[in-house]
């Protein structure tokens, strides 16, 4: 991991939440000059998110996405594994350059029993009120 990326300013963040234990959130955010590059073309109108394992730092999926989306719902290979993610770019000219570094998630490895049961659980509690 770069020490750069761990430092990055509130206003630059990639960010990985976990919504449940086949998916996961991405978020970022950047600041002006880089949204400049990209409505100038200097930069071209996607970005590469590429997860990797975070144990092993080997790499496990990758997704596409337009540069202007600043979220996305990813399903992850692996259940029960840390993540993170890096955001790389391409400039007009071809140079692939990494943008920014998530924080490292833990994703569940099996959905507990109360989470399967949600539909019954919940008319339970509402038949007790």
């Amino acid at each position: 991991m770069d020490n750069h990326n761990k430092t990055l300013p509130i206003s630059e963040r990639l960010v990985l939440l976990v919504k449940n234990p086949g998916k996961i959130f991405v978020f970022w955010v950047w600041n002006k000059t880089k949204t400049e590059n990209f409505l100038n073309k200097d930069f071209e109108k996607e970005v590469t998110l590429k997860f990797y394992y975070a144990q092993e730092r080997s790499f496990a999926c990758q997704k596409t996405l337009s540069w202007d989306k600043f979220k996305e719902y990813v399903d992850i290979p692996q259940k029960g594994k840390d993540y993170y993610a890096i955001m790389h770019i391409k400039t007009s000219s071809g140079e692939v350059i990494q943008m920014m570094e998530s924080n490292t998630i833990t994703v569940p490895g099996i959905e507990s029993e109360e989470v399967k049961d949600t539909y019954a659980s919940g008319f339970f509690k509402k038949e007790s009120l």
